[in-house]
């Protein structure tokens, strides 16, 4: 379940330094802090679920002002953004589960 990891991230340096954590538990140090990060959340991952519609739009604006040259242009430039979503990709399915892993990664060494 990537939603406990998520809750569970936050508690884990206090769980490395030998701290009790209480359960299902976070902190927040101001008295808007939990309504202020659940929207920001919200809006940048609405943003960045609706960028490719946003993006088309734009690009459907502009296109009628185009010469058939800067057309190409645009055309290329857009088939670009597709390895965004490849790295995006690869930070949620590769990256993320193996955060655990690079968080303890020569623990001992490091305090």
């Amino acid at each position: 379940m990537p939603e406990r990891d998520v809750v569970q991230f936050p508690r884990s340096p206090r769980r490395r330094c030998g701290a009790p954590v209480p359960a299902d538990t976070l902190y927040t140090f101001t008295v808007g802090e939990p309504f202020t990060v659940s929207v920001t959340v919200a809006m940048y991952f609405s943003l960045l679920i609706a960028m490719p519609v946003i993006l088309f739009q734009v690009y459907a604006y502009v296109l009628p002002a185009f010469s058939p040259r800067e057309r190409a242009v645009a055309l290329r430039s857009c088939s670009r953004c597709r390895p965004a979503g490849w790295r995006a990709a690869f930070g949620y399915y590769i990256v993320l589960p193996a955060a655990p892993f690079l968080l303890g990664f020569n623990a001992s060494q490091f305090t």
